[in-house]
């Protein structure tokens, strides 16, 4: 191989002894898909179609569960290089070893590939020298259909892509907001042929959000090949309802659409208004007759009509959709959205264009546009030659209806990993069954092929209950039979025409079955029980009748086409027959955790009573079936079920018995998840006392010992959180330090664990506040963070907390060295922090206010300038309506005015007065900090007054220090200190403009200080009064020689300190 080929991969496995993995993902190009698990830390996921990588690298996401800082995702990323691969390839396998991850690469044997894309996009009948499928060259063009999902957190937008793609979202849709990367397109294993582009564009203050979408979407305009296009944009609105409170329009909607509207010009879009059925349910309580007609109109009103005055001439359509407790409005989206993408990427021929193929196939709603895909794809360049019997290009019709099969199939586009639908055994089936054609007939003339007799008299296939190995023979023995012969028969036509209605017809009820089931992996008892209903169904029949007849009157290419499209577009979902036998499924065909099974297991108990060697079986697997569904319904009736049968389950496992250590795990598990939602202190205390009996058993050197422990640790912390036993504490700290003991100095947890008795021992400091303690907590996160490299995602965690605990320390001692490394640690920390990250503005804060700590030290002018700065970049991303935007306002002001004081510069006080105007406007009146806030801008505008300030400074002074005057003082010092300085502003005033009421005042205030002056402005309230009286008695008036010496110099102001 060299370097330029591309990479084949055949599998993929990874597996892990240590690591707690959740799931994996291969990243490669734009796309990335979920690898299976296939046991607890074993991921495997094969690909019959070989997965192709282009590039210099790929890449797997790894996704841990998480014991420490749950709101942190802790993902790893672990880059390959594909020409390390290429030169390592022995055997055909590539094995590595990377963050404890054992990673194998299987490599198909290098040949040259018609197409780059992921595997199963393009699945083909085995024989090369057949006729190849009209899908093949389709997805070679556009394999998938892209797709731009907008619409805030909370819209409905996982929920609409899960029905309409059919979809459960594998792949890491669930992002916070702010961290979503529209770029990346997100592509589900269950569904190949779309990949999603999603972005959270309705935000307050959203201009980079608006900004990202408008740049993605001319960027997408402008890519030359079809494939790399956007195809079609969802704007997804959740309905209001305005008696709520609920609004349409947030301040983001409005910008969103200034922003993008002229860009979404020729882009096919469509405004989906999700939760209808909340406004269903409002008008059925205030409009007794007619509730549908009232939503209608309301949504006319308050919803499409705003939309449409925004976006002004942009081509948009509506729909409103919604889950609960009836779908509506999918199947009138899917058919919006593929009559816009049809209009907009379309040929001027009778040719089926990629990007209109690849949105059917998409899509799982709609039957009606999986049919017109069926007849699309094929019937220009098969269809005409099998109704007419004569060869296609030297091939036989068995080759043509190989195409043909493979193309119908491609269309419907099933969750088929193991490609039931594409085997041959599938495909005998269906052979089979149009062979039957003839029983309609008795005189048909191809009674003499065996099928026939084979179907008569059998009825079905019967290999609905024996193993997929093993082909059909029946089946494959016209597969395989001599085509020539099969060629030249003289009606081979109806065979070929019941072929593709039988096999539409059994997809379309396929799509049905799978509709509203949570499974969304097609599954063998799935694909039988299809075929079955449809057998059985009187719709089958009147098919081969309709058939039969039709190929002994009716000549002419067009009109057999007409017929079969006649025939495929009857639904056999419409047939009461077939609708009473979807409802009653045999159990034992569909999926572990749906209710065939849960019913399966009852009855299964119901025959083992007790005492009986196998109840525990019974039981084990009934709790297994509904901890299924549990996890896909959360249903808590399913789970107090589950929680009982465990407890049965444990009373008939005896002690001693390994599988008893298991069996309290699960009802401990269980426990946990009603805990979660009930918060039962009762549960709780039952789960601590299971995972005591379960760690128990488990001796000293065991692996899982370390897992239970982990588990208690877990409990005991929780009920620490809630009780704040101190007993709970001790015994935490005691198996957290007996944890680390146990785990071997490569254990891929052992820095959280390092970190998680750091926690624990704070809580202890919190409590007795002794050093020792505090030594030792600083021990064991330095020990934390030096087991986590850079890239780690807990290592700025780590970072954070070795600082705070240091901090600690300074507070006690003092140490200059402890602060130098505070610093460097939250400048490192600073540096690890992306712009975008939501825990920026925290660091930023930490590494000011440590500079400031030194800088009250030392007075270095550089720390001040760099806590301006930092201080600056805090306020810069903190939101207005933020709470703590106060709290930057007036530090930065702060900040400044200590460099305003050594240099006195004139625009840093000028940018003080307006920060402190900005943070008087978050303490209104009644509010704690409104004081402080007054005296500190009234402070701020008397030194500006004396720089040259005019009246209306001081007027503005003497305003807010009235205000001040009528809150609550902090301290009697304070009030004593504003007293003081409200007495000098009116002082000052009264020297300027003669006033009496203002010298009035003066003193009355200046009187005041004698009730609660404290000792050290004693001198200082006695001078103030003696002031203003001996100006009241010398009858002081304004004169030019008097204003001119009281305009150099004002009165000396008093400072509070907050």
């Amino acid at each position: 191989m060299s370097a330029a080929q591309p990479l084949r991969i055949s599998y993929i496995e990874l597996r892990s002894a240590n690591l707690d993995v959740e799931c994996v993902e291969v990243l490669f190009l734009d796309c990335r898909r979920s690898i299976q698990q296939q046991a607890n830390n074993h991921f495997r996921e094969e690909f019959p179609q070989p997965l192709t990588v282009q590039g210099e690298t790929f890449s797997f996401s790894v996704h841990r569960k998480r014991w420490y800082f749950p709101y942190i995702p802790d993902i790893s990323n672990i880059q390959i290089n594909v020409r390390e691969i290429l030169s390592d390839s022995r055997l055909h396998k590539f094995q590595t070893v990377r963050s404890s991850l054992d990673i194998t690469i299987g490599l198909s044997p290098d040949r040259p590939s018609a197409d780059v894309v992921s595997a199963q996009d393009n699945p083909t009948p085995p024989n090369t020298d057949s006729p190849r499928p009209t899908t093949e060259a389709l997805l070679k063009q556009c394999p998938r259909f892209r797709i731009l999902v907008v619409g805030k957190t909370g819209a409905g937008k996982s929920s609409l892509i899960d029905r309409v793609f059919g979809t459960e979202l594998p792949f890491r849709w669930y992002r916070p907001p702010g961290l979503q990367n529209i770029d990346e397109g997100l592509i589900s294993k269950q569904n190949e042929r779309v990949v999603l582009h999603c972005c959270d564009g309705f935000v307050p203050n959203g201009n980079d959000s608006c900004n990202t979408v408008k740049s993605f979407i001319m960027d997408r305009k402008n890519r030359e090949h079809v494939k790399d296009q956007l195809h079609a944009v969802w704007l997804c609105f959740p309905v209001p309802i305005i008696e709520y409170g609920e609004r349409l329009l947030e301040d983001g909607t409005e910008t969103f659409w200034q922003k993008i509207a002229s860009v979404l010009e020729n882009i096919p879009t469509v405004v989906v208004f999700t939760k209808y059925d909340r406004l269903l349910a409002y008008m059925d309580v205030v409009h007794e007759r007619d509730p549908e007609v009232e939503a209608e109109r309301y949504l006319q009103r308050h919803c499409i009509g705003p939309i449409t005055t925004l976006a002004g001439g942009v081509d948009l359509s509506y729909v409103a959709v919604s889950s609960k407790p009836k779908e509506l409005g999918h199947a009138q989206l899917v058919h919006l959205t593929y009559q816009k993408v049809t209009e907009r990427f379309t040929l001027q021929t009778d040719t089926p264009f990629p990007v209109s193929a690849v949105t059917l196939m998409a899509q799982r709603v709609l039957p009606d546009l999986k049919i017109l895909g069926s007849i699309d794809v094929s019937r220009q360049r098969y269809w005409s030659t099998l109704t007419s019997g004569a060869n296609f290009k030297n091939h036989t019709v068995t080759d043509c209806l190989a195409a043909i099969h493979t193309n119908i199939v491609c269309v419907w586009n099933f969750d088929d990993p193991l490609q039931y639908l594409l085997s041959d055994e599938f495909r005998g089936w269906i052979t089979n069954l149009a062979g039957t054609i003839d029983d309609c007939t008795p005189a048909s003339p191809l009674t003499h092929v065996d099928i026939a007799s084979v179907a008569r008299t059998t009825g079905p296939p019967g290999i609905f209950t024996a193993p997929l190995v093993p082909p059909f023979e029946a089946g494959l023995g016209l597969v395989h039979r001599d085509r020539q012969s099969y060629q030249q028969l003289p009606n081979v036509h109806c065979n070929s025409m019941a072929y593709i209605v039988d096999l539409v017809h059994i997809l379309n009820i396929l799509l049905s079955r799978k509709a509203g089931c949570h499974q969304k992996k097609l599954t063998r008892g799935d694909v039988s029980s299809a075929f079955n209903t449809y057998h059985d169904s009187e719709v089958w029949r009147n098919v081969h009748q309709q058939i039969n007849g039709f190929g002994y009157k009716i000549p002419g290419r067009n009109t057999r086409l007409d017929q079969i499209i006649s025939l495929l577009t009857a639904s056999p979902i419409d047939d009461n027959g077939i609708s009473r036998a979807l409802v009653n499924i045999p159990s034992k065909s569909l999926a572990k955790g749906s209710m065939g099974t849960i019913n399966l297991w009852r009855v299964a108990l119901q025959l083992t009573p007790e005492g009986h060697p196998e109840r525990l079986v019974s039981l084990v697997s009934l709790a297994d079936s509904l901890q299924e569904r549990f996890k896909k319904e959360g249903d808590m009736e399913d789970l107090q079920e589950i929680i009982a049968i465990q407890r049965s389950a444990l009373q008939l496992i005896p002690e001693g018995h390994p599988e008893r250590v298991v069996s309290l795990v699960s009802l401990a598990d269980s426990l946990q998840e009603r805990f979660k939602k009930e918060g039962d202190m009762e549960d709780l205390q039952e789960i601590i006392a299971i995972q005591r009996s379960a760690l128990q058993p488990i001796p000293e050197g065991h692996p899982e010992r370390v897992a239970s422990l982990v588990n208690l640790m877990d409990s005991l912390c929780e009920r620490f959180k809630r009780v704040g036993g101190v007993e709970d504490l001790r015994e935490l700290i005691a198996l957290r330090r007996s944890t680390l003991q146990l785990t071997p100095e490569e254990h891929a947890e052992r820095a959280v664990f390092f970190a998680n008795s750091a926690d624990s021992l704070h809580e202890r400091f919190k409590r007795d506040g002794g050093i020792d303690g505090l030594q030792e907590i600083i021990a064991l996160r330095r020990y934390a963070l030096q087991l986590t490299p850079e890239e780690h995602p807990e290592h700025v965690v780590f970072l954070v907390n070795l600082a705070d605990s240091l901090h600690e320390r300074f507070k006690r001692e003092g140490g200059i060295d402890d602060l130098q490394e505070i610093i460097a640690l939250r400048r490192y920390a600073l540096q690890l922090t992306p712009e975008e990250h939501p825990e920026r503005v925290v660091s930023l804060v930490n590494l000011a206010d440590s500079l400031h700590e030194r800088f009250e030290r030392e007075g270095g002018f550089d720390d001040l300038q760099e806590i301006i700065v930092l201080r600056r970049a805090a306020l810069q991303f903190t939101p207005e309506e933020h709470p703590e935007r106060v709290v930057s306002l007036v530090n930065l002001a702060d900040s400044l005015h200590e460099r305003f004081e050594r240099e006195g510069g004139f625009d840093d006080l000028q940018e003080i007065i307006v920060l402190r105007r900005a943070a008087l406007q978050f303490t209104p009146p009644g509010h704690p900090g409104r004081f402080p806030s007054l005296v500190s801008l009234s402070n701020s505008l008397h030194e500006r007054f004396i720089k040259g300030g005019t009246l209306a400074d001081l007027d503005e002074i003497i305003a807010f220090r009235r205000a001040a005057s009528e809150c609550s003082a902090p301290t009697p010092s304070d009030r004593c200190m504003l007293s003081l300085n409200l007495a000098s502003s009116l002082r000052e005033k009264y020297q300027r403009l003669g006033l009496d009421a203002d010298l009035a005042e003066a003193i009355r205030y200046a009187r005041a200080t004698s009730v609660c002056r404290p000792p050290e402005l004693d001198a200082s309230c006695r001078d103030c009064i003696a002031s203003c009286v001996e100006l009241k008695a010398s009858g002081f008036r304004r004169s030019s020689r008097w204003s001119g010496m009281f305009s150099r110099k004002s009165p000396r102001l008093f400072h509070c300190d907050y």
